[in-house]
């Protein structure tokens, strides 16, 4: 079974299978834009939740393609002691060293 990586495209913000796709087309445009903000949370978790995502056999880095390929049950220790858990739904969220810090909870 073949895995699928996706990418974001930068000039339209959705997400590509293509990696030839994330090249920056208008860098004047889009260094104006992204001086004024990074991310839209709101518009990019729509866009992510309507594309969905296969999840791979076995979890794989690709330095090359710039690609992270996720297996169901695969867990990650990022910031602030929290573990992200891929499941099928999606990815869960547990631990951390302060139960009352919401904002690092919500930046794992």
């Amino acid at each position: 079974m073949q895995s699928i990586s996706s990418y974001i495209n930068p000039n339209t913000r959705a997400l590509t299978s293509n990696y030839k796709n994330t090249v920056i087309k208008d860098k004047e445009a889009y260094n104006g834009a992204m001086s004024q903000h990074l991310l839209n949370p709101v518009e990019d978790l729509a866009q992510a939740l309507k594309t969905p995502i296969k999840l791979a056999k076995g979890a794989s880095l690709s330095r090359q393609n710039n690609s992270v390929n996720i297996a169901e049950g695969q867990s990650i220790r990022v910031n602030g002691g929290h573990v992200l858990t891929v499941t099928a739904h999606g990815v869960e969220v547990s631990g951390g060293d302060n139960p009352y810090d919401t904002e690092s909870y919500v930046k794992a």
